[in-house]
């Protein structure tokens, strides 16, 4: 339980470091997306309502993560509009949604942070040979 809150805090300050947006754990497989995902549209709905909520994508999506994520946002009533340049305005009563993936090199720890607006939404994962799981509760930062 220790190592895992020490994983935890040494994942989200790592991320204090760096403004790039993306999926940097490329070694994860479908089966971890698919977890993350779901966790992360759990979370997401608490916050910002689905048909209510129109989410502007200005970054690059191309990885499985990012596809899957997006995939899983509109089949569950979410507008989502992918922009390319990020420079560009954003249209009226729309909200940006970012997230940066990243794992440790050589850990099989994951840590997934979704910024929505101005908020941000952080998880540890840890990857066992049965599966992922979350290594701690969902921080969100107003």
């Amino acid at each position: 339980m220790r190592n895992a809150l020490v994983l935890c805090a040494a994942l989200v300050l790592q991320g204090c470091a760096t403004h790039d947006y993306g999926n940097f754990a490329q070694q994860a497989d479908v089966a971890t997306n698919t977890v993350m995902v779901n966790d992360s549209l759990s979370q997401l709905i608490l916050f910002f309502p689905p048909a209510k909520t129109r989410l502007i994508v200005q970054q690059d999506t191309s990885d499985r993560f990012g596809q899957s994520l997006l995939r899983a946002l509109r089949q569950q009533g979410y507008a989502v509009q992918e922009q390319s340049e990020s420079s560009a305005p954003l249209p009226r009563n729309s909200t940006p949604l970012a997230y940066v993936l990243d794992s440790p090199e050589g850990s099989s720890a994951y840590r997934l942070t979704l910024r929505v607006g101005k908020q941000s939404l952080t998880r540890a994962y840890a990857a066992r040979p049965e599966g992922i799981y979350p290594a701690g509760l969902w921080t969100r930062k107003e």
